[in-house]
């Protein structure tokens, strides 16, 4: 019996190639921005990629918060806020990874509920254009949903808005070769994460699912070959498509489990997002392997090429050195206690496929060890 389900397609342009942002005046034009404001972090704001934007970009470029922060502290936030007021900023451009896309779409966020117009429906336009460049394989350029965190309590929140999604996003491939290997390597941790959540996922549509069935075996045959050769820009391209649909696939899903404990041990232990999904990824795939559709199972070991996807996953993982464990982290064991306390008030652990409790986030944490 066919399943009821649902698809929604945001409006967005995704443009990838070399020296895609070459291209940035043009797309500014087209979303109609005149005064933009760049979102990044003192690190990226030296890279090539920010000096051609800038360049190309002209007179449109009204100014630069470069004060990003991993995590998306509220602080970081409220900075750009700042600056939008202040300049008179009639849209966002971030580049860099998933904290400087985020904390662009939380800044939208709170700007279209301080102007008591926020958006309404995907049909709807964006109260703030918001341009993202993503220098990584990060999902956050492709959805509508945020995380922050309070750095007192050290405790992630999230949000979305059906027009937080970025209208365009230009992704350069220069940029992307000059990722060093180890970032990468860990770029496509968290793709990987993000297709596989997608593919168990109840919440998924029937095409998400195939978007990330196939990102997932593009991200499988081609990251081992991109990591052995830096130089191979044909693989990292196609570890790129791999990534971008993975990416889009979370359109239509909801995140689950793995985003959920990768957002509370980041925010709990300060442990970067891409290596907390690399430390977790195995054990929560083991964990959720015995109740997910037989259906699914095969249809993500194939993607995968074998017949356990968690050890398939483990094995990608140290192939392009991109394993980790949370004891390797340093993430402590009042760490542990904590974000299984505070897992039980998380979306994606309360709608994962099987119940989960807190001795069962405990036993999986410490797994990840």
């Amino acid at each position: 019996m066919l399943e009821p389900w649902s698809h929604t397609s945001p409006a967005q342009q995704v443009v990838a190639g070399p020296r895609a942002v070459d291209a940035v005046a043009e797309h500014l034009r087209a979303l109609g921005v005149r005064r933009a404001l760049v979102v990044t972090s003192p690190t990226v704001a030296e890279a090539d990629v920010v000096e051609r934007l800038v360049r190309r970009a002209g007179r449109v470029i009204t100014g630069t918060v470069a004060s990003v922060e991993p995590h998306v502290p509220a602080h970081a936030v409220e900075a750009v806020v700042r600056e939008v007021h202040g300049l008179g900023a009639d849209g966002l451009i971030s580049v860099g990874g998933g904290s400087s896309i985020d904390t662009a779409k939380a800044a939208a966020f709170l700007l279209e509920r301080h102007s008591g117009m926020p958006g309404v429906g995907v049909t709807d336009r964006p109260g703030l254009p918001h341009l993202a460049v993503p220098i990584t394989l990060v999902g956050a350029p492709y959805t509508a949903s945020f995380s922050m965190v309070d750095p007192a309590s050290r405790r992630s929140t999230t949000g979305a808005g059906p027009t937080l999604v970025p209208s365009s996003v230009l992704l350069d491939l220069d940029a992307l070769a000059e990722l060093p290997s180890e970032l990468f390597a860990r770029s496509v941790a968290v793709a990987l994460a993000h297709g596989i959540e997608v593919a168990w996922s109840s919440a998924s549509s029937p095409e998400a699912r195939a978007l990330a069935l196939a990102g997932v075996a593009r991200l499988a045959a081609a990251a081992p070959g991109a990591i052995d050769d830096v130089d191979d820009l044909d693989r990292r391209g196609d570890v790129l498509v791999g990534a971008v649909l993975c990416g889009r696939a979370r359109q239509n899903s909801a995140d689950g489990l793995q985003q959920a404990l990768a957002q509370l041990v980041g925010a709990r232990a300060q442990v970067g997002h891409a290596e907390a999904h690399a430390a977790l990824l195995p054990h929560t795939t083991r964990f959720l392997a015995d109740v997910v559709d037989t259906a699914d199972h095969e249809a993500l070991s194939r993607s995968l090429g074998g017949d356990d996807p968690a050890g398939a996953v483990q094995e990608l993982l140290v192939r392009i050195g991109a394993h980790t464990t949370l004891g390797d982290l340093g993430v402590h064991d009042d760490d542990l206690e904590a974000v299984a306390r505070q897992s039980g008030s998380h979306r994606g652990v309360q709608t994962a496929l099987r119940p989960v409790g807190e001795s069962d986030v405990r036993a999986l944490l410490e797994d990840a060890c």
